[in-house]
């Protein structure tokens, strides 16, 4: 397990990425499902989704 600061550094060397809300789980998955597929606007918002419009590259 690891935490990391940097969004894009997380979603390249993540196989699993879990994002908290207010200490609550609200998505969990591989990187390319979450950008793929957020589940609500934090989500969205948190990853900047518009800079990814397709799956993420890794």
């Amino acid at each position: 397990m690891s935490s990391a600061a940097d969004i894009d550094e997380a979603l390249k060397i993540a196989d699993k990425v879990i994002l908290l809300n207010e200490g609550k789980i609200v998505q969990q998955g591989a990187p390319n499902a979450i950008l793929g597929s957020p589940k609500n606007q934090f989500v969205r918002e948190f990853l900047g989704v518009e800079r990814f419009p397709l799956a993420y590259n890794i």
